[in-house]
């Protein structure tokens, strides 16, 4: 009974416990900050969030803005006035906004 009970260890239950190690790992906090590309002023209120997934937040006074991702989860930035713009959470240090251009006519 006893090598029973170790071979169900070593098979199942060792391997599993690893992948679950793994997925918690894999989550990260992604600090960055989103400013205007025209007068680099930080964006207060700008939202961000985890592409295909609820997770979102909106960035302080100084366009500062932290979120649980991965390094390969896409964010979406977006904020009144600007274009939206998808970047990599690696990659979103500072994210730079586009005023909008189109005519609300």
């Amino acid at each position: 009974m006893a090598s029973m009970t170790s071979r169900l260890w070593n098979k199942i239950l060792i391997p599993l416990s690893l992948l679950f190690t793994i997925t918690i790992n894999a989550q990260q906090m992604t600090h960055g900050k989103v400013i205007s590309a025209d007068n680099q002023q930080p964006l207060a209120g700008a939202t961000v969030l985890v592409k295909g997934t609820s997770k979102q937040t909106a960035t302080d006074n100084s366009g500062a803005f932290h979120i649980e991702s991965a390094a390969e989860d896409i964010l979406v930035v977006s904020s009144v006035g600007f274009s939206s713009l998808e970047v990599k959470a690696g990659d979103a240090n500072y994210v730079l906004m586009n005023t909008t251009t189109k005519n609300m006519t």
